[in-house]
Protein backbone atom coordinates (compact mmCIF):
# COMPACT_ATOMS: atom_id res chain seq x y z
CA UNK A 1 0.00 0.00 0.00
CA UNK A 2 0.97 3.62 -0.44
CA UNK A 3 0.46 6.84 1.45
CA UNK A 4 -2.60 9.03 2.01
CA UNK A 5 -2.77 12.81 2.44
CA UNK A 6 -5.91 14.30 4.04
CA UNK A 7 -6.79 17.61 2.37
CA UNK A 8 -9.44 20.15 3.42
CA UNK A 9 -10.95 22.76 1.09
CA UNK A 10 -12.75 25.76 2.55
CA UNK A 11 -15.85 26.74 0.59
CA UNK A 12 -15.05 30.39 1.38
CA UNK A 13 -12.33 30.11 -1.26
CA UNK A 14 -14.52 28.46 -3.90
CA UNK A 15 -14.12 31.17 -6.53
CA UNK A 16 -10.33 31.30 -6.10
CA UNK A 17 -10.13 27.52 -6.30
CA UNK A 18 -12.34 27.40 -9.40
CA UNK A 19 -10.38 30.18 -11.15
CA UNK A 20 -6.93 28.69 -10.38
CA UNK A 21 -7.04 24.93 -11.01
CA UNK A 22 -3.34 24.69 -11.84
CA UNK A 23 -2.39 26.36 -8.55
CA UNK A 24 -4.71 23.97 -6.67
CA UNK A 25 -3.07 21.00 -8.39
CA UNK A 26 0.39 22.31 -7.50
CA UNK A 27 -0.69 22.74 -3.87
CA UNK A 28 -2.04 19.19 -3.75
CA UNK A 29 1.30 17.91 -5.05
CA UNK A 30 3.17 20.00 -2.44
CA UNK A 31 0.95 18.55 0.29
CA UNK A 32 1.58 15.01 -0.91
CA UNK A 33 5.35 15.65 -0.79
CA UNK A 34 5.37 17.35 2.63
CA UNK A 35 6.28 14.96 5.45
CA UNK A 36 7.07 17.59 8.10
CA UNK A 37 4.25 16.57 10.46
CA UNK A 38 2.22 19.78 10.64
CA UNK A 39 -1.01 20.98 9.09
CA UNK A 40 -0.01 23.12 6.12
CA UNK A 41 -2.10 25.96 4.70
CA UNK A 42 -2.03 26.81 1.00
CA UNK A 43 -3.04 30.02 -0.69
CA UNK A 44 -4.89 29.97 -4.00
CA UNK A 45 -5.37 33.05 -6.15
CA UNK A 46 -6.16 35.99 -3.89
CA UNK A 47 -7.41 33.79 -1.01
CA UNK A 48 -4.80 33.23 1.71
CA UNK A 49 -5.76 29.72 2.87
CA UNK A 50 -8.66 28.00 1.07
CA UNK A 51 -6.97 24.64 1.42
CA UNK A 52 -4.97 22.83 4.06
CA UNK A 53 -3.47 19.38 4.41
CA UNK A 54 -2.09 17.06 7.04
CA UNK A 55 1.15 15.22 6.49
CA UNK A 56 1.07 12.10 4.35
CA UNK A 57 1.02 8.86 6.29
CA UNK A 58 1.21 5.22 5.26
CA UNK A 59 -2.20 3.79 4.35
CA UNK A 60 -1.86 1.05 7.00
CA UNK A 61 -1.67 3.62 9.83
CA UNK A 62 -5.14 4.37 11.28
CA UNK A 63 -5.86 8.07 11.63
CA UNK A 64 -8.74 10.02 13.11
CA UNK A 65 -9.32 13.57 11.91
CA UNK A 66 -11.69 16.29 12.99
CA UNK A 67 -12.69 18.97 10.48
CA UNK A 68 -13.81 21.87 12.63
CA UNK A 69 -13.53 25.66 12.74
CA UNK A 70 -11.86 25.97 9.32
CA UNK A 71 -9.17 23.50 10.26
CA UNK A 72 -8.30 19.84 9.92
CA UNK A 73 -6.99 18.37 13.18
CA UNK A 74 -5.54 14.92 13.64
CA UNK A 75 -6.41 13.19 16.91
CA UNK A 76 -4.37 10.49 18.57
CA UNK A 77 -0.80 9.43 19.11
CA UNK A 78 0.51 10.71 15.77
CA UNK A 79 -0.94 14.20 16.18
CA UNK A 80 1.33 17.23 15.99
CA UNK A 81 -0.71 18.59 18.91
CA UNK A 82 0.77 15.86 21.08
CA UNK A 83 4.10 17.66 21.12
CA UNK A 84 2.75 20.99 22.31
CA UNK A 85 2.07 21.26 26.05
CA UNK A 86 0.35 24.63 25.55
CA UNK A 87 -2.45 22.93 23.57
CA UNK A 88 -3.81 20.59 26.24
CA UNK A 89 -7.16 22.42 26.49
CA UNK A 90 -7.54 22.39 22.70
CA UNK A 91 -6.88 18.66 22.65
CA UNK A 92 -9.48 18.12 25.39
CA UNK A 93 -12.06 20.15 23.46
CA UNK A 94 -11.32 18.27 20.22
CA UNK A 95 -11.61 14.94 22.03
CA UNK A 96 -14.98 15.94 23.50
CA UNK A 97 -16.28 16.83 20.03
CA UNK A 98 -14.93 13.57 18.58
CA UNK A 99 -16.64 11.55 21.33
CA UNK A 100 -19.95 13.30 20.58
CA UNK A 101 -19.59 12.42 16.89
CA UNK A 102 -18.77 8.80 17.71
CA UNK A 103 -21.85 8.57 19.96
CA UNK A 104 -23.97 9.95 17.09
CA UNK A 105 -22.55 7.29 14.78
CA UNK A 106 -23.24 4.55 17.33
CA UNK A 107 -26.88 5.71 17.59
CA UNK A 108 -27.23 5.78 13.80
CA UNK A 109 -25.82 2.25 13.48
CA UNK A 110 -28.15 0.98 16.23
CA UNK A 111 -31.17 2.52 14.45
CA UNK A 112 -30.11 0.94 11.15
CA UNK A 113 -29.70 -2.46 12.81
CA UNK A 114 -33.13 -2.18 14.43
CA UNK A 115 -34.75 -1.27 11.11
CA UNK A 116 -32.97 -4.13 9.37
CA UNK A 117 -34.17 -6.55 12.06
CA UNK A 118 -37.76 -5.23 11.77
CA UNK A 119 -37.63 -5.65 8.00
CA UNK A 120 -36.29 -9.18 8.38
CA UNK A 121 -39.11 -10.12 10.78
CA UNK A 122 -41.84 -8.63 8.57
Amino acid sequence: MGYMTPILFLNDGYSSIKENPEEVTNNVCKAMDDFNGKEQFYGVGNHCNPMSALRPEHADVPRLMLAHQNSLVELGFASELGKRLDLIELRKRNLKIAKQLIKQEERAIKEMQEKAEEKKQA
